[in-house]
């Protein structure tokens, strides 16, 4: 009779003596991320996470980038009236399309001698058009951003450091690599995300206002590629 007292003793209501606390169920604190979602705590800088916008270019390759620049000077070449000694553009073309075939089938030492056939043309035509436009100064300014251009795109090579040239038209592209499994390298510019609604931003001063893109995500900017006479 005592344990039947007993048990239910313990089965029965708890004490209301006791501190209220010990039989609500806790309300656990919300996270930093939480509050920040629902508007109480929202943070006071602007995320400086830079996100890679990209750019609409083709993987660049050396050979993809010998063969444009043979190609973007004949045709400039052609509409200012320099005539070339030759077009090269045949035989670039099958020089490129054989070393992208090599270097699929890992056959390096091959694709590096269509690459050298590549840049031995390439430097032909810069030369020729060096000495068809010597004294003329209306073609020396045409010329001037194209020439300096394809020789970056001649003197560069795969594994070098520093600044690269990874597209003709897009001059101010850079190779981003983020660690990403399925996209080790992106080919684009860094751009900031974009502002999130109640979030407020630091006032610009100083250098930040005088910079235009300081309130929206920083756009590629293209960059002069110009030096003395042509580079080669």
């Amino acid at each position: 009779m005592c344990a039947a007292n007993q048990k239910a003793g313990h089965m029965s209501a708890p004490d209301q003596s006791l501190p209220k606390r010990h039989f609500s169920l806790a309300t656990p604190e919300p996270s930093t991320h939480e509050r920040r979602l629902s508007g109480r705590d929202q943070p006071r800088h602007r995320d400086k996470r830079l996100l890679v916008q990209p750019k609409n270019v083709t993987h660049p390759t050396d050979a993809k980038l010998m063969l444009t620049a043979i190609r973007q000077l004949g045709k400039l070449a052609k509409a200012h009236g320099v005539a070339l000694r030759q077009s090269h553009v045949r035989v670039a073309k099958r020089a490129a399309m054989i070393a992208g075939r090599y270097t699929r089938a890992k056959q390096f030492r091959r694709a590096g001698r269509e690459l050298k056939f590549l840049r031995t043309r390439l430097g032909r035509m810069i030369r020729d058009i060096g000495r068809k436009i010597e004294g003329n100064e209306a073609l020396r300014e045409i010329f001037a951003i194209p020439l300096s251009r394809a020789s970056q795109i001649r003197r560069q090579r795969q594994n070098q450091r520093g600044w690269k040239l990874y597209s003709w038209h897009a001059p101010e592209t850079e190779c981003i690599g983020k660690g990403k499994a399925h996209k080790p390298y992106e080919f684009g510019c860094k751009s900031l995300p974009p502002r999130r609604r109640g979030v407020r931003s630091p006032s610009p001063t100083g250098a930040a206002r005088a910079d235009s893109s300081w309130s929206t995500p920083r756009r590629c900017r293209a960059i002069p590629m110009t030096g003395t006479r042509w580079g080669w």
